[in-house]
């Protein structure tokens, strides 16, 4: 894998974090990091399972 993906990925990743964060402040007037701790694990399995399949699938 190029570094440039990695890259790529890696800004997708924290964009995605950040906007985690900021909608759970809108919603509920503060940022509750377990609450916070669980949508982002609940993202970052399938994204990281998908990722690897495609990543799998293009190197064979």
């Amino acid at each position: 894998m190029s570094k440039r993906v990695i890259t790529n990925i890696a800004i997708l990743l924290l964009f995605f974090l950040g906007g985690i964060l900021l909608s759970q402040y809108f919603k509920t007037g503060q940022i509750d990091m377990l609450n916070a701790l669980w949508d982002m694990i609940l993202f970052l399995v399938p994204f990281t399972l998908v990722l690897w399949f495609f990543l799998r699938k293009k190197n064979t």
